[in-house]
C-alpha cells in the first residue's frame, strides 16, 4: 500500500512537471497581462537586490508635497522598490552641455503615499531663446535575463512622455494607451529629462524648475540649471559610429518615417548603417560573363542618410553564391571544401559589376554576408576572398582570434568583438596587426547585449572612453530594432528566432496596430539608446577639448608671432608673454600666456622668436633654450645664446661660446634637429628676413667690420674699408641692402655707418651706441642718438629716425 502511495505521489509529481513545461500563456507578469509566451516552465522573477538601509524620515515640505525626490549616478539601480538614502535626497538639478548637444539628466520620486495623475512641468526663467528640456518616464517592465531564459528581472527601459497628469503605458503588439500617472505608497517613478542646447545659443546659465504635483497634493518645484559652454563640439574626422540598423524592419516604410528614424540616429551620433538593403542582382546569364544589379533601394536609403548628415559607411551583402552554382550547373555542398574555380570566377565578376555600380554614387561601402565566422568556416573564407579579389572592401566579424589570423588577408574592416579589445593588451595586438597589414581596426559590443538594456554605463562606456583608448576607426552597436513577434513582449519569440527569442532591441517601435509593421508611427526611445548617445558625446568631448588645447597654443604660437606686440618676462620658474597695445600700454582684458617652465635664475636674455611663432629660443647663463610652442617641448644646449630667427622658416642661428671672449656662429635646422658651424670667430649675428643670407659681427678685438654671408657661410658682401674702432653693434635691413656699424667701445660715442650694397655709397649717422629696428619696407631704421656735452662727453641718448 506503502508502494502504491508512492508510486501515485510521483506520477502526480510528473504529470505536475509535465504541465508546468507546458505554460504558454496568458500569464501576468509585473502588472502586465502577456496573451501568449514561449511554452515551457513559468517564469520566474530573479532575487531582487535588497536594500538594507531605512528609509530617512521625510521633511514637512516633503509630507506635503507626497514624495521625496532623488537620484543615483546609474539609473538601472533605480527600482519600484527603492528606498532613497539621505546622501540622494535632491534640492536642485545641474546640467551643463555644450552648444548643439542633446544631454540626459534623471531624478526619481518615491511616493510616501498613494500619488494620482502626477504632473511633471518645466517652466523658465528668462526671455529670448532658451534651451529646450523634454520631460519623458522611463517605464519599468520585466524583461528576459538570458536570450532564452525563463527567468526575469524589472529594468527601466522605455522612455515615454508625460503630460498632464497621464502617460503612454505599453499595450499588446506594439501600441501605447494613455493612463493616468499614478504611484502607489512606497513605489519610485524615474522622471527622465532630456535637454537640448541649440547651436545658436549663446554660452551662460539658465535656470529652469522643474515641477512636479500630484492631486491633492502640494506642488514641489525643482530648481534647474543649465550651464551652455561656449563651443559646440566636434567629430574626428576619421572615427566613424556604426549602427546594425535592422532597415529590413523599417526601410519600406514611407520617406517621412525613414527620414525622422535616420534623423533620430544621426542626433545620436550614428554615421553608418551595416546590412543595408543591397538591391537587385540578376545572375541568370552569368555563365556569358553578364551580370545585372540594380541599387535603387539601397540608392533611396543612401540619399536620406547624406541628407541627415550620416557619413558612412554602410554595409551591404547578399548570398548570390547558390544562385551562381545552379546557373553554371555546378552541384556542390557549398559549406565544405574548396569551391569550383568557375564559381569562384564568377562570384569575383558579381563584386567587379556591383563595385562598379556604385563607384558612380559615390557610396562608401562593406561587402558583409557570413557573420562570426570560426577559423574553420571555408565557406566564409572563400566568399570574402572572391568578394575581396573582385574589388570590394570587406567587413567581417569575430571574436576568435584565428579568424583574423586566417582571413585577415581577405579582410579591409576586420570587426572584432569587444572580448577581443577590452583589454591593453588586447587593443594593442588588434591596432598593431591591422596597421601591420594596412587594414582598418572596427570592433563591435555595445548596443542591446545582455546586462545592456536599461542601464547608462555599459553603451556609454563602449562608445565612448573604451572606443577612445583603442584608437580604433570604427565602433559598432548592435541592434536597433528587433524584435521578435510582439515587440512589447520579451517572454514570446521562439517562432521567429528559436536561438535567442529575446527581443533585440536597442529601440523599441510604436505602432498604431498590434505586431502591424506597416502602421509604424515612430520609434520609442529607451535609457540604451541616451546611453550611447552619451558616450559618443564623451568621445566628442575628448577630441574637442585636444583641438580647444590645440588651438589655445596655436593662438599662444600667433601672439608670439613678430606683428603682435608682446613683453616677454620670467617670472616664477616659467617664462610669460604678456599682449600690449602698439604704444606699450598692457591691455586691461588681457592676461598673460604662461609660454614654458625654465631653469636656472629668472635672468633671461637676448629672446628670438620664430617668424609664425612656432620656436621661441631664448639664452640664460650662457645655455641656449629652444621651446617648441605646438608640441610643449623643450631642446637644451649648453654653452650657447644669442639666437635668431628669420621671418620665414624655422633656421635658427646662434653662437657657441668657446671662451669668455670668443665664439663661433652656428645654423640650427629645427626641423631636421640638425646643426652645422656656419663660421668661425663671430661675435654677433642677424639674419635677412627671408632667411638667405646673414649679417656677422666678427669679434670686436678683431678690428674688423660685419660681413654679409649666406646661408653656406660664402662672403656674400665686404665693406671697402677698415673700422676706426672695435665694433659696437650692426644691423641688416629686412630686404639685406643695408648694412650697418657702430664703431668704438667707449665714450665719446662713433659715428654710425650705412652701407648700401646696391649703390656702394656710405651713409653717416649721428654719433650713438645701438641699432634698434628697421620698418618692414626696409627704408626707415629706428637707432640709438647720443646726447652729448659741449665738451663732447656722454650725458644720455635719444632715439633717431634713419
Amino acid at each position: 500500500m506503502r508502494w502504491f502511495l508512492k508510486m501515485f505521489i510521483l506520477i502526480a509529481f510528473m504529470e505536475m512537471c509535465v504541465a508546468q513545461e507546458q505554460v504558454a500563456g496568458p500569464v501576468e507578469i509585473f502588472g502586465m497581462v502577456y496573451e501568449r509566451i514561449d511554452p515551457g516552465p513559468p517564469f520566474k522573477e530573479q532575487r531582487r537586490k535588497y536594500e538594507p538601509w531605512q528609509l530617512t524620515p521625510p521633511t514637512d515640505i516633503e509630507r506635503a508635497c507626497g514624495f521625496i525626490a532623488f537620484s543615483r549616478g546609474e539609473p538601472f539601480n533605480i527600482k519600484p522598490w527603492s528606498k532613497p538614502r539621505a546622501s540622494e535626497r535632491i534640492s536642485e538639478l545641474t546640467v551643463q552641455l555644450a552648444r548643439g548637444e542633446f544631454e540626459s539628466c534623471w531624478f526619481a520620486i518615491h511616493a510616501l503615499e498613494a500619488l494620482e495623475r502626477i504632473s511633471i512641468g518645466v517652466k523658465s526663467f528668462g526671455n529670448g531663446k532658451m534651451p529646450s528640456v523634454t520631460i519623458m518616464r522611463a517605464h519599468y517592465w520585466a524583461q528576459r535575463v538570458t536570450w532564452k531564459g525563463r527567468t526575469y528581472y524589472i529594468v527601466p527601459e522605455l522612455l515615454l512622455p508625460i503630460d498632464d497628469g497621464y502617460s503612454l503605458y505599453p499595450a499588446k503588439g506594439g501600441t501605447l494607451v494613455r493612463k493616468p500617472f499614478n504611484l502607489r505608497c512606497g513605489e519610485c517613478g524615474l522622471i527622465w529629462l532630456l535637454v537640448h542646447a541649440p547651436s545658436d545659443l549663446p554660452a551662460g546659465e539658465y535656470r529652469f524648475s522643474i515641477t512636479v504635483h500630484a492631486e491633492g497634493m502640494k506642488m514641489r518645484a525643482i530648481p534647474l540649471k543649465i550651464r551652455i559652454l561656449p563651443f559646440q563640439l566636434r567629430k574626428p574626422v576619421k572615427k566613424r559610429w556604426l549602427l546594425y540598423g535592422d532597415v529590413w524592419y523599417w526601410g519600406s516604410l514611407s520617406d517621412d518615417n525613414v527620414f525622422a528614424i535616420l534623423r533620430d540616429m544621426a542626433e545620436h551620433g550614428i554615421d553608418g548603417l551595416t546590412e543595408m538593403p543591397f538591391g537587385e542582382v540578376d545572375v541568370s546569364q552569368i555563365a556569358n560573363g553578364v551580370v545585372k544589379y540594380d541599387p535603387t533601394p539601397l540608392l533611396r536609403l543612401h540619399r536620406m542618410m547624406r541628407r541627415v548628415g550620416m557619413r558612412g559607411p554602410i554595409t551591404i551583402g547578399r548570398y548570390v553564391e547558390r544562385e551562381i552554382a545552379k546557373a553554371l550547373g555546378i552541384k556542390a555542398n557549398l559549406w565544405r571544401g574548396d569551391w569550383d574555380d568557375r564559381l569562384k570566377d564568377a562570384l569575383r565578376l558579381v563584386a567587379r559589376t556591383v563595385t562598379n555600380e556604385l563607384k558612380r554614387y559615390g557610396i562608401n561601402w562593406f561587402f558583409y554576408a557570413v557573420d562570426e565566422p570560426s577559423p574553420q568556416n571555408t565557406y566564409a573564407l572563400q566568399q570574402y576572398r572572391c568578394w575581396h579579389e573582385g574589388g570590394a572592401k570587406t567587413y567581417v566579424t569575430f571574436y576568435r582570434r584565428g579568424t583574423f589570423e586566417k582571413m585577415g588577408d581577405w579582410m579591409d574592416a576586420p570587426c572584432f568583438s569587444v572580448g577581443l579589445i577590452n583589454y591593453k593588451d588586447g587593443a594593442k595586438w588588434a591596432r598593431n596587426e591591422c596597421r601591420r597589414r594596412g587594414k582598418l581596426f572596427f570592433w563591435y559590443g555595445s548596443g542591446c547585449y545582455l546586462g545592456q538594456e536599461g542601464r547608462m554605463f555599459p553603451n556609454r562606456y563602449l562608445a565612448g572612453f573604451l572606443f577612445l583608448k583603442t584608437d580604433a576607426d570604427a565602433q559598432v552597436s548592435w541592434t536597433f530594432m528587433r524584435p521578435h513577434e510582439d515587440p512589447f513582449n520579451d517572454f514570446d519569440g521562439v517562432r521567429a528566432n528559436s536561438a535567442e527569442p529575446k527581443d533585440q532591441c536597442i529601440v523599441y517601435p510604436q505602432l498604431e496596430r498590434p505586431n502591424d509593421r506597416s502602421s509604424f508611427v515612430k520609434i520609442i526611445p529607451t535609457i540604451q539608446w541616451e546611453a550611447l548617445c552619451e558616450g559618443i558625446d564623451d568621445y566628442r568631448y575628448a577630441y574637442t577639448l585636444r583641438n580647444l588645447i590645440a588651438y589655445a597654443r596655436d593662438k599662444a604660437s600667433s601672439l608670439l608671432a613678430f606683428n603682435t606686440p608682446m613683453l616677454i618676462y620670467a617670472k616664477g620658474g616659467a617664462l610669460w608673454a604678456l599682449p600690449i597695445r602698439n604704444d606699450g600700454t598692457p591691455i586691461r582684458s588681457v592676461k598673460a600666456v604662461r609660454i614654458c617652465a625654465v631653469t636656472g635664475n629668472d635672468a633671461i636674455s637676448k629672446i628670438a622668436i620664430s617668424g609664425d611663432g612656432r620656436y621661441l629660443a631664448f639664452e640664460i647663463d650662457r645655455t641656449l633654450f629652444v621651446w617648441d610652442v605646438r608640441k610643449r617641448a623643450m631642446k637644451k644646449l649648453a654653452g650657447a645664446g644669442n639666437p635668431t630667427f628669420p621671418l620665414q622658416g624655422h633656421a635658427l642661428a646662434f653662437l657657441r661660446y668657446r671662451s669668455k671672449f670668443k665664439s663661433d656662429a652656428w645654423l640650427w635646422d629645427l626641423d631636421a634637429n640638425a646643426k652645422r658651424l656656419l663660421r668661425k670667430d663671430v661675435h654677433g649675428l642677424i639674419w635677412r628676413a627671408d632667411g638667405v643670407e646673414l649679417a656677422l659681427m666678427p669679434n670686436p678685438l678683431a678690428n674688423k667690420l660685419p660681413i654679409v654671408v649666406g646661408v653656406n657661410g660664402k662672403v656674400k658682401f665686404r665693406p671697402h674699408r677698415k673700422p676706426s674702432a672695435p665694433l659696437r653693434s650692426i644691423t641688416l635691413s629686412p630686404d639685406g641692402r643695408f648694412l650697418g656699424s657702430y664703431e668704438g667701445l667707449s665714450s665719446p660715442p662713433e659715428m654710425g655707418k650705412i652701407f648700401d650694397r646696391r649703390t656702394g655709397k656710405v651713409f653717416m649717422l649721428p654719433p650713438g651706441k645701438a641699432f634698434y629696428d628697421w620698418s618692414r619696407d626696409g627704408k626707415r631704421l629706428l637707432f640709438e642718438w647720443a646726447v652729448l656735452a659741449r665738451n663732447g662727453s656722454y650725458r644720455g641718448i635719444q632715439l633717431g629716425i634713419w
